[in-house]
């Protein structure tokens, strides 16, 4: 307690003034100790020194929990969604709630052109906080990049006899449900600079 028992009789001082504060800090916080003679006890019997130390709040342990089940389509940017645990398994302790700085760097985050597969994630770096220290969780977890989905349209044309070969043409495409660009027989995905070469249009001379 705070209950100085001089051994002098009953005789006692109550200690106050220890250092007190609430966030992380490198510089600890000052005691100004001071002890209150008790009842029946005379200050002036004793000759009081203070040797002040201090107390440091360390910065507690966050784990960063990925989101298992995410997923996204290949040519879309992924959003990777996560949250702050006091436990590296993500169960068994408590949600921490706290602003954060900077930016997490997760290990194998996909890109909107990395290849459609499975990427495993783990926190790696980057974000920041006044109380908590960021670490990875326990266990990676799995990303899903999906393929990209192509859809190319042929058009119903029809054109007069000439006597010679004449070929269709005006097919339609999308990416990912947003049209696509064809110039001649090449289709710009809108993923970068890639494309693909279009063919097996329909082609006769006679009606």
């Amino acid at each position: 307690g705070n209950s100085i028992a001089t051994g002098i009789g009953s005789q006692t001082f109550t200690l106050s003034g220890y250092g007190s504060g609430t966030n992380a800090s490198a510089t600890p916080y000052a005691d100004n100790l001071l002890a209150t003679a008790g009842s029946g006890t005379s200050a002036g019997n004793y000759n009081i020194s203070y040797t002040n130390a201090g107390l440091t709040i360390n910065k507690a342990n966050a784990y960063v929990i990925i989101g298992s089940g995410q997923s996204s389509t290949y040519g879309s940017t992924p959003t990777i969604n996560y949250s702050y645990y006091s436990t590296a398994s993500g169960t068994g302790g408590s949600a921490i709630t706290t602003a954060t700085t900077g930016t997490a760097v997760i290990t194998n985050a996909p890109s909107a052109t990395s290849d459609a597969a499975t990427y495993s994630l783990t926190y790696a770096s980057g974000l920041s906080s006044t109380n908590y220290s960021f670490n990875p969780a326990a266990s990676a977890v799995n990303y899903v990049v999906n393929p990209a989905t192509l859809v190319v349209t042929g058009a119903n044309n029809s054109v007069a006899y000439t006597g010679s070969a004449q070929t269709n043409s005006g097919a339609t495409a999308t990416v990912n449900g947003s049209a696509a660009t064809i110039t001649g027989n090449s289709i710009a995905t809108g993923i970068g600079s890639q494309t693909f070469t279009l063919s097996g249009y329909g082609s006769g001379t006679n009606a």
